[in-house]
């Protein structure tokens, strides 16, 4: 396909007002992963894939290498704590707790833990734009948090034209707009993070039924943005699979004048 995510988001960008564009993909690869993957956060940083899994006694942090799947890194965490998102910022892994109203920070080379700090509320998707650490928390609020303070500087509420969008889950922020899988929906979201608008989204449902899980826990979540090829992981919680698909949209006339 010739427009890639780096030329589709230009007209996401002016489509602010407008009804969200549905978006088309096609998928590059498979990569099988153990199905005691929980996944509730997923990241490509350095040629690795930083996955964090959930569940109470359970949770953990792994490290793996992108091309082969190969596993090469596991931390487990402590089982009083439920782990959630994931995003590495500045070389530093922050991972979110699900209710112990905290997030930790890790040495992504080694897992060492370095410290923690206390979020508001739940802890359920993490990303980052060069600027703020961004959380969801299971409702329509996203939260931009200062990383120097630690402290929210930013609240954001997501609306689907007049209706707020809840259940806001795993993020990756791609282009200068936040993408969010939301619990219990097989679409993608594509939210701008300055009106909290959702501009776009990916109907995922070809996928899901690909998988055909008899879990109703087994849902999608996972958002990994591979920024050497301008690609996009996606999975799911329990899923034996990873998909990298290639996402683009039809750009109108004047737009594609605009970028030749």
């Amino acid at each position: 396909m010739k427009y890639t995510i780096l030329s589709f988001v230009f007209t996401l960008s002016i489509k602010t007002a407008a009804a969200p564009t549905e978006l088309t993909y096609r998928i590059l690869e498979r990569q099988s992963q153990t199905l005691d993957n929980f996944v509730q956060g997923l990241e490509i940083f350095q040629k690795k894939l930083y996955l964090s899994s959930g569940g109470y006694g359970e949770s953990s942090l792994r490290k793996y290498d992108v091309k082969s799947g190969e596993l090469e890194l596991e931390y487990k965490i402590s089982s009083d704590i439920f782990a959630e998102g994931l995003t590495i910022f500045k070389n530093q892994l922050y991972l979110l707790s699900w209710r112990n109203k905290r997030a930790m920070i890790f040495d992504p080379r080694n897992f060492n833990l370095l410290s923690n700090f206390k979020i508001p509320g739940e802890g359920w998707g993490i990303t980052h734009n060069e600027t703020h650490l961004i959380y969801s928390d299971g409702t329509d609020r996203i939260r931009f948090i200062n990383p120097t303070s630690l402290k929210i500087d930013r609240i954001l509420h997501v609306k689907d034209g007049k209706r707020r969008v809840k259940n806001l889950n795993e993020l990756e922020y791609i282009n200068n707009n936040i993408w969010a899988n939301v619990w219990l929906s097989n679409r993608i979201i594509v939210i701008d993070p300055q009106s909290g608008k959702v501009i776009a989204f990916l109907d995922l449902n070809k996928i899901v039924r690909e998988i055909n899980s008899s879990s109703t826990s087994d849902v999608l979540n996972g958002i990994a943005l591979d920024s050497n090829e301008r690609h996009i992981w996606i999975t799911g919680k329990r899923w034996p699979w990873r998909f990298k698909i290639e996402t683009s949209e039809a750009i109108p006339t004047d737009i594609k004048n605009a970028l030749k």
